[in-house]
């Protein structure tokens, strides 16, 4: 049987070990606008490049199962970009789907670049973004950090010398 419980205070019970704590069942859903329904993370450490100017896809990916089509995606990159020449940029972006789906950054520089300028210097740069994304599906939905380079004559690098990269996916109910 199902209904509506009308109250003006919900109050936890106020003990040694937990003070103040309102608890929720497990397998249970608290539906608040504005809370994380599920978390998704992954990150890789082995190395990736290309010398492509256009998007290729790196394994740095992650899949999330919204719960309503209502509900919003926070999708949060932090990429360990390398360029290691002179006048390269070695650019991150952020895809719903991959390479051929919807570009999140959609910048001319995607979600960001590691550039090495004039001086040829190899330089590294995490590359990191937020965006608030609205797939509207109850789909599993997959994003995809991706890699290219913009100038010069060397690669762009993601997650040189074992440096972590990650992705975190969160539901955010509406």
């Amino acid at each position: 049987m199902a209904g509506t419980l009308s109250v003006q205070k919900i109050q936890g019970l106020a003990t040694s070990a937990t003070p103040t704590t309102v608890e929720i069942a497990s397998g249970h859903v608290l539906n608040a606008p504005g809370h994380v329904i599920q978390t998704v993370y992954d990150s890789i450490i082995t190395p990736e490049n290309t010398t492509s100017t256009s998007f290729v896809n790196t394994s740095l990916t992650a899949t999330i199962t919204p719960t309503s089509s209502s509900s919003k995606i926070l999708v949060i990159v932090n990429a360990a970009m390398y360029a290691n020449g002179v006048g390269t940029h070695a650019i991150a972006g952020v895809f719903r789907g991959d390479v051929s789906g919807t570009d999140l950054g959609n910048g001319l520089y995607g979600i960001g670049s590691a550039y090495t300028g004039s001086g040829g210097a190899a330089i590294k740069a995490y590359v990191c973004c937020s965006i608030l994304d609205s797939p509207n599906t109850t789909s599993a939905t997959t994003y995809t950090v991706a890699i290219k380079k913009s100038g010069g004559s060397y690669a762009s690098n993601i997650s040189v010398n074992s440096e972590r990269s990650t992705i975190v996916l969160q539901e955010i109910a509406q």
